[in-house]
């Protein structure tokens, strides 16, 4: 089946001293098709956030494979 796994699923940023300002999410496609990804940071109201930068926004997964994307806020 079609299988694209995110790690980790969920991830808290702080603008407060000592919070955790920079991440990296990992995308595992482990299916025989190529998947592509489209990243959007919403809030727990589903509101975009325009503050985090994050880069590629799009970009295909090729089968069987992994990446890994940093974001920053």
């Amino acid at each position: 089946g079609e299988r694209l796994y995110l790690s980790p699923g969920q991830i808290e940023l702080s603008q407060v001293r000592g919070g955790q300002r920079r991440h990296t999410l990992e995308f595992i496609n482990s299916s025989k098709h190529a998947q592509t990804v489209e990243l959007k940071v919403t809030d727990d109201g589903d509101r975009e956030i325009t503050d985090v930068m994050i880069q590629p926004t799009t970009f295909v997964l090729a089968p069987n494979s992994r990446r890994r994307i940093p974001f920053s806020m």
